[in-house]
């Protein structure tokens, strides 16, 4: 039996437009270049070494990504959140959910939330 690897979803489009977006945790918009996104792995199957879906991504200023001694990756995910009472699923379900709204205006509501809905269960299995 062979184990193959799933390949986790990537989408440069959507990467691009999220680096326009607020971040997340200063929900402010940042000068260009001090803006980057953030491969959330809490609630994922991503191992070590391996990147989550683009789909599971937030925007953060640059010091809060790897900048500071209080960046996300220096201080790991739980503890970044809890401090700042954020909800990453919430964050990244809103995200998508504006995504979608602009680059697909006639798709009905309810279908964004199902889409929304099967693309963090995939994540998720």
């Amino acid at each position: 039996m062979s184990l193959q690897k799933r390949k986790k979803p990537r989408n440069k489009a959507y990467l691009k437009w999220l680096d326009e977006q607020k971040c997340c945790a200063l929900n402010d918009f940042t000068q260009e270049g001090e803006h980057t996104h953030h491969h959330v792995r809490i609630g994922n199957d991503a191992g070590m070494g391996q990147k989550p879906s683009d789909y599971r991504c937030i925007p953060l200023h640059h010091r809060l990504h790897t900048g500071t001694i209080n960046a996300i990756h220096n201080i790991g995910e739980d503890k970044f959140f809890r401090e700042r009472n954020l909800d990453p699923d919430e964050i990244i379900i809103n995200l998508l959910l504006n995504y979608i709204k602009e680059r697909h205006p006639a798709i009905s509501y309810k279908k964004i939330i199902e889409f929304i809905e099967d693309t963090i269960e995939e994540d998720r299995t």
